[in-house]
């Protein structure tokens, strides 16, 4: 007759599984030539989670958009790129962004704490060439582009164009804050494939300054192709230089009025400039 205590340590305990396995935080402690290897590898997945704080630097500031920083941006900027971090505190207490800097003068920077004559010079040199950025993105700046529309409807291109055997490259057309520009491509060409030589263009570069006027004219499509083949009509907006002569856009029908008053409203600004 077996014990109590024997006969309950028997027959009361869980029988164990039939398949037991190593915790797997134990796999480390077994001698392995993969060993670094692993350890090298949780050591990457835990630095991995760790949150660095942000540091903000000159390398993500944009100059073109220098009108838009804020006074810690700016504060940044003129500390590491112009030595000028002395006075870091004192730009972002008097809330000196990029909006207000421009318009910062000698007097303003005494009262801002730079009682030095050579920091005052690099302070105000340093405002000059953020505007010269500023003005250089704005020029680039493209308010508008498209191409030029040649044909009315698709039976129209391929009789232009037999059947897209002898192809044409439309011009293509860009507006900015004080230049509209027309680029007229003439590729060189086999047929309908284009070769890798002999390729010709030409940019017109027209000044908005000396625009002096804009009239708009609808063509309306061939009534053949009108009725049969869905043709659409086109605007033509005819422009007057005072130094070169006329200029003229072939746009989508609907397009002209609107092209041709975003073109005036600029010339009414380059102008503007102009004169002051």
């Amino acid at each position: 007759r077996f014990p109590a205590a024997l006969h309950q340590d028997r027959f009361s305990k869980p029988s164990p599984p039939l398949l037991s396995l190593p915790a797997p935080r134990l796999c480390l402690n077994y001698p392995s030539p993969c060993l670094p290897l692993l350890r090298l590898l949780c050591l990457s997945i835990s630095l991995s989670y760790q949150q660095l704080p942000f540091t903000m630097t000159t390398e993500t500031l944009d100059v073109a958009t220098f009108r838009a920083w804020k006074p810690q941006q700016f504060a940044t900027y003129m500390r590491d790129t112009h030595n000028l971090g002395a006075y870091y505190e004192a730009i972002i207490g008097n809330d000196i962004g990029g909006d207000t800097a421009p318009q910062l003068t000698e007097n303003d920077l005494k009262e801002l704490g730079i009682n030095s004559i050579g920091d005052r010079k690099r302070f105000i040199a340093a405002l000059d060439e953020l505007k010269k950025g500023s003005r250089k993105a704005d020029r680039e700046k493209i308010l508008w582009q498209d191409t030029e529309v040649l044909f009315f409807s698709c039976y129209d291109r391929n009789c232009a164009t037999c059947c897209g055997c002898c192809p044409v490259d439309p011009s293509e057309y860009k507006l900015t804050n004080h230049h509209l520009v027309i680029k007229t491509v003439m590729p060189s060409r086999c047929g309908p494939l284009r070769c890798c030589f002999g390729h010709e263009y030409h940019v017109d570069n027209i000044d908005l300054t000396y625009i002096t006027s804009g009239d708009i004219k609808g063509e309306a499509a061939p009534c053949f192709q009108e009725c049969c083949c869905c043709g659409n009509g086109r605007d033509r907006v005819n422009l007057m230089t005072s130094s070169e002569g006329g200029k003229y856009l072939v746009l989508k029908k609907g397009e002209g009025e609107r092209v041709n008053r975003l073109i005036l409203n600029q010339i009414e600004e380059a102008q503007k400039i102009e004169r002051d």
